[in-house]
C-alpha cells in the first residue's frame, strides 16, 4: 500500500512540474480549437458561443505568448531567432480578439467576423516564419 501511494505521489509531482512547461504541439491545437469554436459559432449563429470562444482564444493566447524566453525554448530548433515575432503577432491577436469580444457584445457581426479574419491571419503569419513546412505538427 505504501509503494502504491508513493508512485501516486511521484505520478502527480510530475505531471505538476510539467503542468508550467510549454508544449507546442498542445498549445498551438488549444489556439486552433479555440479559432473553431469562434468559427462554428458564427456559423451557426450562436452569439453567447462566439463570445466565449473568442474570451477563450484570448486567454489561451495569453497563456501561451506570457514570456518571450518560454516562447524561445518552445519553438523548434533552429528558430528561436522568432521568439519576439511570435511575441509580436500574439499581440496582434491579443487586439484582435478584444475588438472581436467588444463586436459581437455590440452586435457588429461583419466587424467582429472581419477582427476573427485578422487573428486567423496573425497565426497564419507567424506559422509561416516558424513552420517548417512539410513537417506536419500533429
Amino acid at each position: 500500500m505504501k509503494f502504491v501511494k508513493i508512485v501516486v505521489i511521484a505520478s502527480l509531482m510530475a505531471i505538476g512540474a510539467s503542468a508550467g512547461e510549454y508544449d507546442l504541439k498542445i498549445d498551438m491545437h488549444k489556439l486552433d480549437d479555440s479559432m473553431m469554436k469562434v468559427q462554428n459559432a458564427f456559423i451557426t449563429g450562436d452569439v453567447k458561443g462566439a463570445t466565449a470562444a473568442a474570451k477563450e482564444l484570448d486567454a489561451n493566447n495569453k497563456a501561451i505568448f506570457s514570456n518571450s524566453d518560454k516562447v524561445k525554448d518552445m519553438l523548434p530548433a533552429g528558430k528561436g531567432q522568432f521568439a519576439n515575432i511570435a511575441m509580436n503577432y500574439s499581440k496582434n491577436i491579443d487586439k484582435a480578439t478584444t475588438a472581436l469580444i467588444e463586436d459581437i457584445e455590440a452586435k457588429k457581426l461583419d466587424k467582429a467576423q472581419s477582427e476573427f479574419l485578422n487573428a486567423m491571419k496573425a497565426c497564419m503569419n507567424c506559422h509561416n516564419l516558424v513552420r517548417d513546412w512539410g513537417k506536419e505538427v500533429r
